[in-house]
C-alpha cells in the first residue's frame, strides 16, 4: 500500500522533477530497508524524513545518510532501549521528580529519606516516573507498583476484587484500535478529505491518538489502515491530525457509539447527571476533580435530578454559566454561600427547629449518616465525600437499635 501510494503521488501529483527524483530515492531506501530492518522502524525514518521536508529543514535534493545513521543505531540497540525506557521519565526529568517530593515532604505527606529500611517488615521499592500532563508543560509523578516483576506491590492485590467484590475488568485490545481507525477515521477522511483542508480528530483512547499520530504500530492490520490514510491524505492533499481528549468530556459522543450494545447506556443518559467539583473543603487548591453522578427519583420530592432540571428551565443559561442560579430582582445571579446559608436557616426556623443549629455543612454530616443508614459501606462513603482519611466516621449517628444489635452478638458469645 505504501509503494501503491507512493507511486501514485509520483505519477500525478509531484510539482517538479527535484520532487519526483526525490521520492523515487527514498521509495527504493525504503524497498532496502525492509527487507533487513523491522518494518515500523522503516515507518519511523519514512516519517521522520518527510517531517524534516514539510518543516523546511531539508528539500528532496538533500541526502538522508545523516537520519539513516541515527535510526539504524537505534534499532541495533533496540533491547537495550526497551530495558532503559521504563523509568526514563523520572532520569530524564529529574528536577521534577525532586521538586515533586520536595513538595510532598512539605505536606507531611511522605517522610524520608532514609539510609536504611526504618521498619521491622520488609519493603517492596516502587520506583518513580513522570508523565506529561495533557495540555501543560509540568510533569505527572507516577509511582511503578508493578516493579520488581513478581515481587511487586500489584502483584500482591487479586485483580478480580473490589471492595470484597468480584469483577471483570477488560482492556481494549488491538481490535477496537483497529475498529476505531477503519470504521471512522478512514470514512471520515473519504466523506470529508478535501484539499488544503486540515481535519482534526478528538478520541479519549491515547493509543489510537498515537497511532494515527506517528502511523506505526506493530499490527499488519493496522499497518495496512495506516497506509490507507496515508494513501488518501496523499490523493486529497488534506492533513490529519488526533488529540487526545480526557473520557470525561467525551461522555457524549461515548454514549451514543454504544447506545445499541447495552441498556445501561440509555438510563446513564437520561436518568443522570454528573457534578464535577473544582473546588471544596477538601480540595483547597483545584489540584483535582471530584465527580459525583445525581440519579434521577421522580418518585421522590427530593429528587436533585428534577429539581436541577427545573432550574435550568427556569433560569436557561449558557452552557459556561455556573451550575447553580438563582433570579435576585431583574438579574439571574449564581447562589453563593451566604445565599445558601441565609435560605436553609430560613426553612429551618419555618419548620420549627433551632436554626443555629444548622448549616451548610449539616448536608455533609446527614449526608455521610444517611448512607450508612441505608447501608452503603464505609469505603463507599469516605470515596464519595472525599475524605482522606476516617474522620468522616465521627459523623456517624448510631441510633439504639444499632447499639442493642452488637449487644446482642456479644452475648450470643458468651
Amino acid at each position: 500500500m505504501l509503494v501503491a501510494g507512493e507511486l501514485e503521488i509520483i505519477n500525478n501529483f509531484c510539482k517538479n522533477k527535484s520532487e519526483k527524483q526525490g521520492r523515487l530515492k527514498l521509495l527504493q531506501k525504503i524497498a532496502y530497508f525492509s527487507s533487513i530492518y523491522h518494518w515500523a522502524s522503516v515507518l519511523e525514518f519514512y516519517a521522520a524524513w518527510l517531517r524534516f521536508i514539510e518543516l523546511g529543514r531539508k528539500t528532496w535534493s538533500d541526502d538522508s545518510q545523516m537520519l539513516e545513521n541515527v535510526l539504524i543505531e537505534n534499532l541495533r540497540n533496540l533491547e537495550t532501549i526497551k530495558l532503559l525506557k521504563n523509568h526514563s521519565g523520572a532520569r530524564d526529568f529529574a528536577k521534577d521528580i525532586d521538586k515533586y517530593i520536595k513538595k510532598e515532604v512539605g505536606y507531611g505527606a511522605v517522610l524520608g529519606p532514609f539510609a536504611s529500611n526504618p521498619f521491622n517488615d520488609h519493603l517492596v521499592i516502587s520506583p518513580l516516573n513522570s508523565v506529561p500532563k495533557a495540555n501543560s508543560e509540568e510533569r505527572r509523578v507516577i509511582m511503578d507498583l508493578s516493579f520488581p516483576k513478581g515481587k511487586s506491590v500489584n502483584d500482591g492485590i487479586y485483580k478480580n476484587v473490589y471492595l470484597g467484590k468480584h469483577v471483570e475488568l477488560h482492556y481494549p485490545n488491538v481490535d477496537n484500535f483497529i475498529e476505531i481507525i477503519k470504521e471512522k477515521v478512514i470514512v471520515c477522511l473519504k466523506l470529508w478529505g478535501q484539499k488544503g483542508r486540515k481535519i482534526c480528530i478528538q478520541c479519549d483512547n491515547m493509543v489510537s491518538v498515537q497511532v494515527i499520530n506517528q502511523g506505526k504500530s506493530r499490527s499488519r492490520f493496522l499497518q495496512a489502515c495506516l497506509r490507507e490514510i496515508c494513501f488518501i491524505c496523499a490523493i486529497k492533499e488534506c492533513e490529519l491530525r488526533a488529540i487526545h481528549i480526557d473520557g470525561i468530556d467525551n461522555r457524549l459522543p461515548d454514549m451514543l457509539s454504544r447506545w445499541s450494545l447495552s441498556d445501561i447506556y440509555p438510563i446513564q443518559f437520561y436518568k443522570s447527571i454528573e457534578v464535577q467539583f473544582h473546588w471544596s473543603k477538601t480540595i483547597q487548591f483545584g489540584e483535582r476533580v471530584l465527580e459525583i453522578p445525581i440519579i434521577k427519583n421522580l418518585s421522590s420530592p427530593l429528587c436533585a435530578f428534577s429539581a436541577f432540571k427545573a432550574m435550568c428551565i427556569k433560569f436557561p443559561a449558557s452552557a459556561s454559566s455556573p451550575a447553580f442560579l438563582v433570579l435576585s430582582g431583574r438579574k439571574i445571579k449564581p447562589v453563593s454561600y451566604n445565599m445558601l446559608q441565609t435560605f436553609l436557616k430560613n426553612i429551618i426556623e419555618k419548620i420549627g427547629l433551632d436554626p443555629t443549629r444548622y448549616s451548610s455543612h449539616s448536608f455533609r454530616r446527614g449526608g455521610a449518616t444517611w448512607a450508612f443508614q441505608c447501608g452503603v459501606s464505609s469505603e463507599l462513603i469516605q470515596l464519595q465525600g472525599d475524605w482522606k482519611s476516617d474522620a468522616f466516621k465521627l459523623y456517624l449517628r448510631y441510633g439504639l437499635a444499632d447499639k442493642l444489635q452488637v449487644s446482642s452478638k456479644m452475648i450470643c458469645r458468651l
